[in-house]
């Protein structure tokens, strides 16, 4: 591999990763194939400017990652808006993390599984949409999100055919380096076993109304209210009815 010199200034960079979450900040980290600042190059930040930055090299691009300092539309419009401010060259920006809630592919209707990469390629601001069963409806406010051509055009050479299989290809390798480097297995695939999905308006909540030896009236409630001890507890421990499990063909994508 080219391991290039890292950038004179803040200018050199042009790639910049968003991260909501520790964890996905972390995991983008042993993408990177360099740390600048582990090889004691510091770029400093302009003044003003809150963010906390850490700078890397993937691939050929030199990238900066960016922690936001919580979840929210708000948080990171302000997050990148300091970026502009210490990093003024960079031209793509990513959002990139955990996806929730996307067990499914509507056009192919293909299962989405633990490990799949979900790439987008439209931009659409979701307090502007009301969601139907046969997919989101835009709400008309005469403004328009669209991103730049040049991140249009290549969103869509990625549809198919053989840039999409390069790049599949590619990230196959970044998740062996990940693999590699994760000498915690963190980051390690659960197995098939862990990749359950039930029914949508599926509650888990504690059944027989028990936490621990204590009634729980929250879960015993009619309406969807759960208690915060059974929003972290497994299925196992909860009791979860497996008949109503989303049963899908996971033998034939692993």
């Amino acid at each position: 591999m080219d391991w290039r010199s890292p950038p004179e200034t803040r200018d050199g960079f042009e790639v910049a990763i968003f991260c909501a979450l520790r964890r996905e900040l972390d995991a983008v980290r042993l993408v990177c194939d360099r740390i600048w600042s582990d090889d004691g190059r510091e770029y400093g930040k302009a003044r003003g400017d809150w963010n906390e930055y850490i700078t890397g090299l993937i691939g050929n691009h030199n990238v900066v990652l960016v922690q936001l300092p919580h979840i929210g539309k708000e948080a990171a419009a302000t997050a990148a808006a300091y970026v502009q401010t210490s990093f003024p060259r960079i031209r793509l920006a990513l959002l990139v993390g955990i996806c929730g809630g996307t067990p499914r592919n509507n056009k192919s209707s293909q299962d989405i599984l633990f490990g799949d990469v979900i790439i987008s390629h439209k931009i659409m601001q979701y307090d502007f949409a009301l969601s139907y069963s046969d997919g989101p409806e835009i709400i008309d406010t005469g403004e328009h999100m669209k991103s730049g051509p040049h991140i249009t055009c290549f969103a869509e050479t990625l549809q198919g055919g053989e840039p999409r299989q390069r790049l599949e290809d590619h990230w196959t390798q970044h998740l062996e380096n990940v693999r590699q480097r994760d000498t915690k297995g963190i980051y390690s695939y659960p197995g098939i076993d862990s990749d359950v999905l039930f029914l949508p308006n599926y509650r888990h909540k504690h059944r027989g109304f028990q936490q621990g030896d204590l009634e729980c009236p929250m879960c015993a409630s009619q309406g969807d209210q759960t208690c915060s001890e059974a929003r972290n507890a497994s299925c196992t421990e909860l009791g979860c009815d497996e008949a109503l499990q989303v049963h899908r063909g996971l033998s034939k994508r692993r």
